[in-house]
């Protein structure tokens, strides 16, 4: 038996244990892999079912996962920036609504006070007028009593200087109808 186990190289020719790790994981090799853009990876692989062209897929697809959680965390980033924004203009237009608001309030107050004022006015306007009315009338009266009394006493002065006694005159005419002067 022990011919026949010399006979066999492994039994014969013994060799020193290994101390490269490859040799333990014989599967396991560094792979230096190119994702677009990027710099190149070295990656590690491990193959334990299957091979090199069916490890990298897979990778891949995380690869590929990892871009699209990093891309929806940017998004939900400047989604809540923008919504920080507009709840500020929000706010900024809640102020403006309040201010035009106190505005109007004290605009409203402004035009009833004065609309107050303009009846008052008003009020005052047509007593005066009507005060006016009546001194004007009384004036003309007092106007018109003296021009009477101007022509009465031109009248009364003008028969004495011409010697009239009565005030009815008389015309020296046989007919009753004839005025003097021929017109009837």
């Amino acid at each position: 038996m022990m011919e026949m186990l010399r006979r066999v190289p492994c039994f014969t020719n013994a060799e020193l244990p290994s101390t490269k790790m490859s040799d333990f994981f014989p599967l396991t090799k560094r792979i230096l892999v190119n994702m677009g853009n990027d710099l190149p990876v070295f990656v590690l692989a491990r193959l334990p079912f299957g091979t090199l062209e069916s490890a990298i897929p897979v990778f891949s697809n995380c690869r590929i996962a990892r871009f699209r959680r990093l891309r929806k965390r940017k998004l939900l980033a400047e989604e809540a920036k923008a919504l920080k924004l507009a709840e500020g203009e929000k706010e900024a237009i809640r102020a403006e609504t309040d201010k035009l608001r106190k505005e109007r309030r004290t605009t409203k107050a402004k035009f009833k006070k004065s609309k107050g004022e303009n009846a008052q006015l008003k009020k005052e306007m047509k007593k005066l007028l009507n005060g006016f009315a009546a001194q004007k009338k009384e004036l003309e009266t007092e106007y018109q009593k003296q021009v009477d009394e101007m022509y009465l006493f031109g009248y009364c002065c003008c028969m004495k200087k011409n010697g009239i006694t009565q005030d009815i005159p008389s015309f020296p005419s046989n007919d009753e109808g004839e005025t003097p002067n021929g017109s009837s």
